[in-house]
């Protein structure tokens, strides 16, 4: 039986394997396609391996009978006329064994091929419903847009492609254009003349194209390279990666790693109706590009907005993020654009990271003209050490001395009784008798087991409501996993931060005085 992620790939092989399938049954000639020979081959190939591993007899033998057909000669792939007839015959035997493999494919035989979608830009009515038509009949939509409004298009819809009518006056101005913004830089451009006359003439656009089409078109390899540069632009474009920010989220739930967001919202100003907004817009990305650290991630969530994730970065420090950001956009003179500011940081009464960022935005909607910089308070924020003239206890358990010193030069001695333990065999002892608020602790040292520590401190009925947090040396994820299961509130791993523990310190402590309310 396959893995599941296995299993995923696999039917992602089978839907490349029906799209191209369907594209030969399409195409008489399919032999002098080189591109359509070539993904054939490939997937064949994939086919014959999954095959060989999970013991799909009929499958492998197909696969391999069909691949015997193909002259290969370095990276290119041909058929002969006579080969491609018998190709094409056995892809249907192929096609019966694997079409069985899972019942979400039509009864024909064809899975429904996804329409890919793509805007277009010309003047010519006539021409574009022709090609619309002969488009559509191969899956592919195309959409009229406006030559004022090509890049805010591209930008907000994230297109990988634009379809550009070459005969238009001014092509070659959008075309660089394109190019020359950050953000768009990367649309694959496709050129074609409606102006049939003009046609034959494609190595003039080459420099500023990445495609030029000329009649007839063949649309199996016309998809094919869609399809591929569909792809290929989705795992480039990290900006639109909002993939990044679910796995932050699952990082604060599993191990309690706490980070702050930070929502940027642009709105032109009504006077700068002038000024190209979607090239300013790339480069006030830019700028707060550089601003980052290396670990720090901005997003697009919007045409109007970024994200800024910030790992391990409690509000606090997240401001003066801010005040950085703020600075180098306020060097580079941008009086015409108005910014609002929405700063939030992880807490576990939120649903997830998309109800932090929704909560981000209503705020924003609220505080827009009123408030540039706003802040969502954490919970139960009566319970800061920073407003308190209640002094915590703090007990530390480990034998080497600069970890102590570290915490305790950091937290001071205005909010917190520090003690250190270096003997672990009185670690218990010492506990009962101080009765701390929290204990940091190392798990393994000489006579000290901090994972039988843990067990005790949880099953003794006076000391069980304490705070614990590993500060380990031991970093493999059974040891995280152990120390959680013995009762430990958090676990964090040696190198370590002196401020993110006394966030972390702040946190459990916040917790535990809520459950005694």
């Amino acid at each position: 039986m396959m893995p599941e992620h296995i299993e995923k790939e696999f039917e992602q092989l089978l839907l490349r394997f029906l799209a191209v399938y369907s594209w030969i049954l399409q195409d008489k000639l399919f032999e002098e396609n080189e591109v359509l020979v070539k993904d054939l081959y490939l997937i064949l190939k994939k086919i014959q391996s999954y095959s060989a591993i999970y013991h799909f007899q009929k499958e492998f033998h197909i696969s391999t009978f069909l691949l015997s057909a193909f002259q290969v000669s370095g990276s290119t792939y041909h058929l002969t006329k006579q080969k491609a007839l018998l190709v094409k015959r056995n892809l249907k035997i192929l096609f019966s064994f694997l079409s069985g493999w899972k019942d979400d494919y039509s009864a024909d035989g064809l899975k429904s091929i996804t329409t890919l979608t793509a805007p277009i830009l010309t003047d010519n009515v006539e021409y574009l419903e022709c090609l619309i038509n002969q488009f559509a009949e191969n899956h592919i939509e195309l959409i009229l847009i406006e030559p004022s409004s090509v890049k805010v298009e591209l930008l907000s819809q994230n297109h990988s492609t634009l379809f550009l009518d070459m005969s238009l006056t001014d092509a070659n101005q959008i075309c660089k254009q394109i190019r020359a913004n950050s953000l768009l830089s990367n649309t694959y451009i496709i050129g074609f003349h409606s102006d049939t006359s003009a046609q034959g003439n494609s190595s003039h656009f080459d420099p500023i194209l990445d495609m030029y089409l000329q009649h007839p078109y063949s649309f199996s390899s016309l998809r094919t390279k869609l399809e591929m540069v569909k792809e290929k632009h989705q795992h480039a474009q990290k900006k639109y990666n909002h993939s990044i920010l679910r796995k932050e989220w699952v990082r604060f739930q599993r191990f309690n790693h706490l980070f702050s967001l930070i929502l940027i919202q642009i709105e032109p100003n009504l006077r700068a109706d002038k000024v190209d907004f979607v090239d300013m817009f790339a480069h006030i990305y830019e700028i707060y590009q550089a601003c980052l650290r290396v670990y720090d991630e901005i997003l697009l969530w919007n045409p109007f907005s970024f994200i800024v994730l910030l790992p391990a970065t409690p509000i606090e420090s997240a401001k003066l993020v801010i005040d950085r950001i703020n600075k180098a956009i306020h060097k580079k003179g941008f009086e015409s654009i108005k910014f609002t500011i929405g700063l939030i940081q992880s807490e576990h009464h939120y649903a997830d990271i998309i109800d932090m960022v929704t909560l981000l935005e209503n705020e924003a909607e609220l505080n827009t003209g009123i408030k540039p910089i706003f802040s969502i308070p954490l919970q139960e924020q009566e319970f800061s050490m920073n407003q308190s003239d209640i002094r915590y206890k703090l007990l530390i358990i480990d034998d080497d001395p600069i970890p102590p010193v570290i915490l305790q030069n950091y937290l001071g001695t205005d909010e917190w009784d520090i003690q250190i333990c270096q003997d672990g065999a009185n670690a218990i002892d010492f506990t009962l008798q101080w009765r701390p608020d929290v204990i940091i602790c190392e798990s393994k040292f000489l006579n000290f087991d901090g994972f039988f520590f843990c067990s005790q401190v949880r099953q003794n009925p006076i000391l069980k409501d304490l705070g614990i947090l590993f500060l380990s040396s031991q970093m493999l994820n059974n040891h995280v996993v152990r120390g959680l299961k013995v009762g430990a509130d958090d676990y964090i791993v040696k190198p370590f931060s002196a401020e993110e523990v006394g966030e972390r310190i702040r946190r459990v402590l916040r917790i535990k005085r809520t459950r005694r309310l």
